[in-house]
């Protein structure tokens, strides 16, 4: 969360004050801000807006939020200020070079209270395109240009039909109209075992190191969807979902299964499932991995019958795997993942 400062303003140096006698940092005051606008979102909607958190902290996105967790996220960027100007009015600052308008990207301008570490109403939820239009224009010496925003709380001004409350603030990113609750998912899991984050880190790993500054993966707040991953393609609507599924036991000499619980498996185009193996005697990823799409993964399964689950069975020989053309090494993901990202929809 960045936080509005500018070295020759009155107002900032009041503000600086403020943190320095409650012994926070920008830094932590930013943190307990965003937390508190995940926190007023999921009640607000009863539980059903889902935040996402980036995986790294240097793509001008600080949440990505989705309806019941799977629908078409909203990225947010959270601006911060703690200490109104003399005219009562608030101002924020954004360096012009951190910030790069796409759709269903907004920006959230709020006020906290420093002293409670909780945010404060107003707020302001900007699509990023208007915010261009709307931001004066400035320059500092350490940052380079910069977007200038002034709200007033209670006026009417230019900001003024962006202006809600924390309890509201999750209508803006809800579907409209609102979904009914997703029959498909009757109730949500939650990670009882290491073993879950241990392959979700190591395809974490893999995509920042097969990236080429495009790619910026998320991890869910709470895991409850069935969702493990969200990958954005930086600076762009197109984002998918990954589920992922591990293993370190063989079914057979050369075979290995994953299930698949029905109760957390809603196919969309923008949903693919990733399997992996984990030779535990060599103590290593073996070499391949399987990235399927969920629509292709639900018309391949269509004919199982068990009530609960859904069987990935594959064999380790690619000659004889059913779901070779899925088949990739494993340091190829983020390609496969950049070119799954380039085939949605804009």
């Amino acid at each position: 969360m960045d936080w509005a400062c500018e070295d020759t303003s009155v107002d900032v140096d009041i503000e600086a004050s403020v943190l320095a006698r409650r012994g926070l940092t920008r830094e932590q005051v930013g943190w307990l801000g965003e937390h508190d606008l995940d926190r007023a979102n999921l009640l607000g909607s009863e539980g059903r807006l889902q935040s996402y958190l980036p995986v790294v902290d240097s793509r001008r996105v600080d949440r990505a939020y989705a309806w019941d967790g799977i629908g078409q996220p909203w990225f947010v960027q959270v601006k911060g200020t703690s200490v109104a100007r003399s005219d009562g009015r608030y101002s924020w600052n954004i360096p012009a070079a951190h910030f790069t308008p796409y759709e269903r990207f907004l920006v959230v301008f709020s006020i906290i209270d420093v002293t409670q570490g909780r945010l404060q109403d107003p707020v302001w939820c900007v699509p990023a395109d208007h915010l261009v239009r709307l931001a004066g224009r400035g320059y500092d010496r350490a940052t380079g240009a910069m977007l200038e925003i002034t709200a007033s709380p209670t006026g009417r001004d230019a900001m003024s039909r962006y202006r809600t409350t924390l309890a509201a603030l999750w209508e803006r990113l809800a579907p409209s109209p609102r979904l009914p609750a997703v029959g498909a998912i009757q109730e949500f899991p939650s990670l009882h075992q290491d073993q879950g984050a241990f392959y979700e880190l190591s395809q974490i790993v893999e995509l920042l190191r097969g990236s080429d500054d495009d790619l910026l993966p998320f991890r869910p707040a709470s895991d409850i969807t069935g969702r493990d991953l969200l990958i954005q393609q930086v600076d762009s609507v197109r984002a998918l979902y990954l589920q992922i599924k591990g293993t370190a036991r063989l079914e057979a000499p050369n075979n290995i299964r994953h299930l698949v619980r029905r109760r957390t498996f809603v196919p969309a185009e923008d949903f693919w499932l990733g399997f992996y193996y984990f030779e535990q005697p060599l103590r290593r990823f073996f070499p391949d991995c399987w990235l399927v799409p969920s629509l292709e993964f639900a018309r391949r399964t269509a004919d199982q019958h068990d009530a609960t689950v859904l069987t990935f069975d594959t064999t380790l020989t690619e000659e004889h795997d059913r779901w070779r053309e899925f088949r990739h090494a494993m340091s190829d993901q983020a390609a496969v993942i950049r070119s799954a990202l380039g085939a949605l929809p804009a």
